[in-house]
């Protein structure tokens, strides 16, 4: 197991450490388990109130959004030790991700219609987002599981976008599954990193 020892700055304002952001990320694991917490939650409610579920999924879904897209961008200006691309890249999915928890959560009646657009396309950019840490920060923990996260959204938003015949009621049950699976794997995935 390799650890990162903070490195003593040789000019002021220089960083204190070269840890990759999520062998930092450790020190913020509870975080990663708040989001999972939270994403478990909106799934079990979404599931469990079926007939409020496309109105709660439309309100749900863009604080989850929102949520997200905010700890995406954070993770992009904080980010120091990826290449200035990644952090790029991070930071424009992150702003697309709260963008569209924003719309959802200021007009959910008017925003049902494309609800089912905005939930595959949100599950794509956190899967792609997920793979892109899992292949490219090697001292991240666990990078199976991030992958195996990843990959999962991909094929769930994939699956939405292509099939929207399946109905919001199908997209809402889809939906509250996938939160259900998202939030158990975050928050092991956060606990890996208090281990870390």
């Amino acid at each position: 197991m390799t650890t990162h020892e903070p490195v003593q700055p040789d000019t002021p304002g220089q960083a204190i450490s070269d840890a990759p952001p999520m062998v930092r990320a450790g020190q913020a694991w509870w975080l990663v388990v708040l989001l999972g917490v939270v994403t478990l939650a909106a799934g079990v409610a979404v599931l469990t109130r079926p007939a409020a579920g496309a109105l709660a999924l439309a309100v749900l879904f863009g604080a989850w959004l929102l949520v997200t897209g905010g700890v995406h961008v954070l993770a992009a200006v904080f980010g120091a030790g990826h290449g200035t691309g990644w952090r790029v890249l991070i930071g424009v999915l992150g702003a697309l991700l709260a963008v569209g928890g924003a719309v959802l959560l200021v007009s959910p009646l008017r925003s049902l219609a494309t609800l089912v657009l905005f939930v595959g396309l949100s599950f794509i950019v956190e899967g792609i987002t997920d793979v892109v840490v899992a292949v490219t920060d090697r001292d991240a923990r666990n990078r199976l599981l991030l992958g195996v996260l990843g990959v999962i959204a991909v094929i769930a938003g994939a699956l939405v976008i292509a099939n929207p015949a399946l109905g919001l009621a199908t997209v809402v049950a889809l939906a509250g599954f996938w939160l259900i699976v998202s939030g158990v794997l975050r928050i092991a995935y956060g606990f890996t990193l208090r281990a870390a």
